[in-house]
């Protein structure tokens, strides 16, 4: 049974991962990390998709004016044929297109992350690679050219944002980073 000391440990964890998620700092690190800290192993499926859900609402919360104007722009585009929506149909897609490589490489690695690179060793490594990624972004974004993405941008994104799937490897800091070796600005 769970006692209030436990209850208060996840709604800690919550916190963390409400406070990082937003961050280029790898919430799924952050919570391994506190974790080890606070002595608490969360092999609970549930509270960490509840943790996400979480997440998603507030980060759906903070983007909710642009991710209007995506859906009501693919809308018209779409089921109006609006010809002047065409640009937020096409970055939907998008969007789409950059899902699938993370979606496809989760399902293969999943196990092998939850068993084998989850480790405090593994993420403070993994931690380190992401600083290290976005000192590259830091001094890279400064030749930065392009203003449009295209399929093969959304294609790198997907692909560098599956490599965030290891616990310390922050999604947006990969997705960011490819983004600028790829000189979007």
């Amino acid at each position: 049974m769970y006692t209030f000391l436990d209850f208060l440990k996840y709604v800690f964890l919550g916190l963390v991962q409400g406070i990082t998620e937003p961050l280029p700092i790898s919430s799924s690190g952050h919570m391994v990390i506190f974790e080890q800290i606070i002595g608490i192993n969360i092999a609970d499926l549930n509270f960490k998709i509840i943790v996400n859900f979480g997440s998603l609402l507030a980060i759906c919360f903070f983007y909710r004016k642009t991710i209007q104007d995506l859906a009501v722009g693919t809308w018209k585009f779409v089921f109006q044929k609006s010809k002047e929506h065409k640009s937020q149909f096409i970055y939907v897609m998008l969007i789409v297109l950059a899902t699938i490589p993370t979606g496809i490489i989760g399902l293969l690695i999943k196990d092998i992350v939850d068993e084998h690179l989850s480790s405090i060793l593994i993420v403070g490594i993994n931690l380190l690679i992401t600083g290290t990624l976005l000192m590259i972004i830091h001094f890279a974004s400064k030749r930065t050219t392009r203003t449009q993405v295209t399929a093969w941008d959304a294609l790198w994104m997907g692909l560098f944002q599956a490599i965030a799937l290891l616990p310390g490897i922050s999604r947006s800091g990969s997705t960011s980073s490819i983004g600028v070796i790829r000189k979007l600005n």
